[in-house]
């Protein structure tokens, strides 16, 4: 008979810090897809609803075996909204809003890059 072993995630401060970040810029942007006067309506909620989707999908251990491919989907997935960002707003009226939702995936990025780094050590 095999037996199969599975090591357990742990959920650490690192961890916590991915996910409520990742929440938090979600929340925004599903937040702005409910303007009415939003023009990036849908953009704004497939954007939350692929944060979501890929922070549950990066720590549920139903998905144990794709943890990294989904953290670098994760830091693209983040580096493409800041870089999108930077392309599309109106930046010559900066809302505090938008301020702190880019400071919070700069931050995410930054978390998820030192998470990749750690998981990497551990998988040599």
């Amino acid at each position: 008979m095999e037996q199969v072993t599975h090591r357990a995630r742990h959920i650490g401060v690192l961890q916590v810090g991915i996910i409520l970040l990742a929440a938090f810029t979600a929340g925004v942007h599903l937040y702005l897809s409910s303007e009415p006067d939003e023009d990036l309506r849908l953009w704004f909620l497939l954007n939350g609803l692929g944060y979501l989707g890929l922070v549950a999908a990066l720590y549920l251990p139903q998905f144990a075996q794709f943890h990294h491919i989904v953290r670098l989907i994760l830091i693209v997935y983040t580096a493409l909204t800041i870089v999108m960002w930077i392309l599309m707003a109106d930046h010559s009226s900066l809302d505090p809003l938008d301020a702190v939702t880019k400071a919070a995936e700069i931050v995410l990025l930054v978390l998820l890059l030192i998470e990749e780094r750690t998981q990497k050590r551990l998988r040599v």
